[in-house]
């Protein structure tokens, strides 16, 4: 029964690393697109990363509640296994040691299924396909968004606080749109990797520099 638990929290965590790059990553224009063709996935998506701050919250509170549930139901499973396995090795020299080495064995291994399978796995899968991914899990995360509503918004207010107490203000440097050089790499970028053509690409930048 605890593997299961295991099982489901590991891949819960998976899901809100996921759907947080893949909302965060994932081209606005393309999910326009397709929700104005009657998409529900990137409609919802769109109201999602419309309100970033709160895209973020709530991931966080995922990741937060899935990882804490992991480190309680995946280190004491594995631990139980590991002690089950050696139990006919221990005796009144060796118990400690072997509780102490199931213990280390059982938090590194919990560790590495959380990093890759949870962590690095499902958002290397969200960047690759994340306007796909976007839609498809932006449904889920949206009712965990309303289910956690109360909780969500006291870590707003909390985290609202702590960032002025700090000095910052929201919608400082960085949060207003791009320059003309950042608008050219990103133009450049998209040339590279096969979006556009040469021409676009030289097209563009000369529109840029018509101020000159």
């Amino acid at each position: 029964m605890r593997i299961l638990l295991f099982v489901l929290i590991l891949t819960l965590n998976a899901f809100f690393a996921a759907g947080e790059v893949a909302l965060v990553s994932a081209s606005r224009s393309r999910l326009k697109t397709a929700a104005d063709q009657g998409n529900v996935g990137a409609q919802m998506a769109l109201g999602l990363i419309a309100n970033p701050e709160r895209l973020l919250s709530v991931s966080q509170v995922g990741l937060t509640a899935t990882s804490l549930g992991l480190g309680w139901a995946g280190e004491e499973t594995v631990y139980e296994l590991i002690i089950g396995l050696l139990n006919p090795l221990i005796t009144p020299a060796t118990d400690q040691l072997i509780h102490v080495g199931s213990f280390v064995v059982a938090f590194l291994l919990i560790s590495f299924l959380h990093i890759i399978l949870a962590e690095v796995i499902p958002k290397n899968l969200a960047l690759e396909k994340s306007d796909r991914v976007a839609m498809l899990l932006a449904p889920p995360f949206l009712v965990f968004a309303k289910i956690s509503a109360p909780f969500v918004f006291i870590v707003e207010r909390a985290a609202a606080g702590a960032t002025r107490a700090l000095g910052f203000t929201k919608g400082g440097e960085g949060s207003g749109g791009h320059s003309a050089e950042e608008l050219k790499f990103i133009v450049r970028t998209s040339r590279v990797e096969g979006h556009l053509q040469a021409f676009e690409e030289a097209a563009i930048s000369k529109l840029l520099e018509l101020e000159n």
